[in-house]
C-alpha cells in the first residue's frame, strides 16, 4: 500500500488527571512554633530530677546491654 505509513496511529484522547482531594483539616506542622514551655516550680523540679535521672540511667543500661548482645550475634 504505497503512500500509507506503516506505523500510522490514530490520535489518542488526551489524558487528564483528577484533582487531588483537599483534606478537611490540616494536621499541625511538625516544625510549627509551639507554645512556650511552662516553667516548673523548684519543688517540682526537685521531685522530678531523681526520677528523670533514674529513667535515663535505665535507658542507657538497656541500650548498652542491647549493644553487647548484638556483638555476640555478629
Amino acid at each position: 500500500m504505497p503512500g500509507k505509513a506503516c506505523c500510522a496511529t490514530t490520535p489518542v484522547a488526551k489524558e487528564t488527571s483528577m484533582p487531588l482531594p483537599q483534606p478537611r483539616h490540616r494536621q499541625p506542622d511538625l516544625f510549627a512554633p509551639k507554645d512556650p514551655p511552662v516553667p516548673i516550680a523548684a519543688s517540682e523540679r526537685t521531685k522530678l530530677l531523681p526520677l528523670v535521672s533514674a529513667l535515663l540511667a535505665e535507658t542507657l543500661a538497656i541500650i548498652a546491654e542491647a549493644d553487647t548482645s548484638d556483638e555476640d550475634h555478629a
